[in-house]
C-alpha cells in the first residue's frame, strides 16, 4: 500500500502486480465505482453529502458519483461508508441490503480488492 498526501487528506494506492507491471487503483476511483453502483439501485433518490467538502463539491459538480462515499482501507479489506437519500414509500431495509450486495460484488469484480464491510447511512427521504 502506498500512501501520499493530497490536500488535507491522505490518499492510498494499492498496487496490483502482474507479470507485465503494476496497476494502482486509487481510493477516489473506488469511491466513484461505489457511487455509480449504489445510484443504480431502485429506491435511491441520490447520494447524500458526507461532509462540508461534499456539499461544496456538489454545488460545483452535480454529476460526481463519489458524493456521499468514503472508502477506508483496513487489514481485512475495504470499509465502505455510503450516505444516501431514498424515495418515499420504498422498503429502506431492502434498499440498504441491495446496495450492500451490489457494491460488494461490483467493487470486488472490477478491482480485485476484498470488501470487508459496506455501511449504508440513510440520511433522508424525498417525497
Amino acid at each position: 500500500m502506498v500512501k501520499y498526501k493530497k490536500g488535507y487528506e491522505e490518499v492510498f494506492h494499492v498496487p496490483q502486480s502482474t507479470s507485465l507491471g503494476k496497476i494502482d487503483i486509487s481510493d477516489e476511483v473506488i469511491e466513484q465505482i461505489v457511487g455509480a453502483a449504489a445510484s443504480d439501485i431502485y429506491g435511491v433518490k441520490n447520494m447524500a453529502s458526507k461532509g462540508a467538502m461534499d456539499t461544496i463539491t456538489g454545488l460545483v459538480r452535480r454529476d460526481n458519483p463519489a458524493r456521499g462515499v468514503k472508502v477506508t482501507r483496513k487489514e481485512e479489506g475495504l470499509l465502505i461508508n455510503i450516505h444516501i437519500t431514498v424515495d418515499y414509500g420504498v422498503n429502506m431495509i431492502a434498499v440498504g441490503n441491495n446496495i450492500i450486495e451490489r457494491v460488494k460484488y461490483t467493487v470486488e469484480k472490477m478491482t480485485g480488492e476484498t470488501v470487508d464491510k459496506v455501511i449504508v447511512n440513510i440520511d433522508g427521504i424525498r417525497v
